[in-house]
């Protein structure tokens, strides 16, 4: 259960960066791009999700891929979620060095709290 909440916590990480569409192979060997995403829908409230991790060393060359496949499906009212997932550990050519079944997940969507002195503290900005 350990490896799912570091997947989620990394996809949630992950999700925030800039990713430039492109190829696999041409994400591989360009260093200064570290997460491709691939999202689709499958169904209603139903998606699929293919997230890399380009892992590298201290010279900037990739030492791993890591592939995280992730099924998701949201509830009727868009605030809960149930998701399953699976990752594949490569070498940089592509070889599959492990694959770790996934466990299962929910999620909740949080409404934002905004703090009592949130509008003064912004007109002292």
């Amino acid at each position: 259960m350990k490896q799912s909440t570091l997947l989620v916590f990394a996809a949630l990480l992950g999700g925030t960066a800039h990713v430039q569409a492109q190829g696999l192979f041409q994400s591989i060997i360009t260093p200064e791009k570290a997460v491709g995403v691939v999202n689709q829908s499958v169904g209603d409230r139903k998606f699929l999700a293919t997230l890399f991790f380009f892992i590298y060393d201290a010279n900037r060359v990739v030492i791993n891929v890591i592939k995280a496949r992730v099924n998701l499906q949201l509830s009727l009212d868009g605030k809960t979620s149930k998701s399953t997932n699976e990752v594949v550990i490569m070498d940089p050519t592509g070889k599959i060095l492990a694959t770790i079944p996934g466990g299962a997940g929910t999620s909740v969507r949080l409404s934002p709290e905004v703090p009592a002195d949130f509008d003064d503290f912004q007109k002292a900005q």
